[in-house]
């Protein structure tokens, strides 16, 4: 969804399973668009196909949102998301209401990035994520300036997060760090 303004995309529940192309292409690009809702949609990227390791090109995320304003994700579950498996970056008003995401690749939801594209107006609420190998929800780049578009996170399941660390660190025991559950 490139410069799309005001769309619904009604899932009614039904599973999208991609059984190739996960590294080449995003399930849901949404890209200098406004008003976007994505609402109860599973999405599998088949547990079968192996993760994405550091700097594997390509590795595009499940769900991509760039540059975009009030996206919001309600019921969506993704599984095996192979890298970033809800990457969020430069947008005004984004929401991961009451979904899922199982055993992504890299990290399971990344908003924002301090240098490259913060986030603002962000809430992550009433959903799980788990099994990521790094870390579980990244929020390197979600600012707020005021209380009227704030930085929430509340009430989410993290489990079993970071159970896999990939980024090296010198003079880290191992060489080995950076993740959590939430980071």
């Amino acid at each position: 969804l490139v410069n799309v303004h005001g769309k619904l995309i009604e899932g009614g529940g039904h599973v999208l399973h991609r059984s190739g192309g996960q590294r080449d292409c995003s399930a849901l690009a949404v890209q200098r668009s406004e008003d976007i809702v994505l609402d109860r949609l599973t999405i599998d990227d088949d547990r079968r196909a192996p993760p994405c390791e550091l700097g594997a090109k390509p590795c595009e995320s499940t769900i991509n949102v760039q540059s975009a304003r009030n996206v919001r994700l309600t019921g969506v579950v993704v599984y095996a998301g192979k890298g970033y498996v809800v990457s969020v970056w430069d947008t005004d008003g984004f929401a991961f209401i009451r979904s899922v995401v199982s055993d992504a690749g890299i990290i399971g939801v990344y908003v924002g990035h301090f240098k490259y594209g913060p986030s603002r107006n962000v809430m992550v609420a009433d959903s799980v994520i788990a099994r990521s190998r790094t870390s579980g929800l990244a929020v390197q780049g979600a600012i707020s300036a005021s209380p009227e578009e704030p930085v929430l996170v509340m009430d989410n399941v993290f489990s079993g997060n970071h159970w896999h660390g990939l980024w090296p660190v010198p003079g880290v025991p191992g060489g080995i760090t950076s993740g959590g559950q939430v980071l």
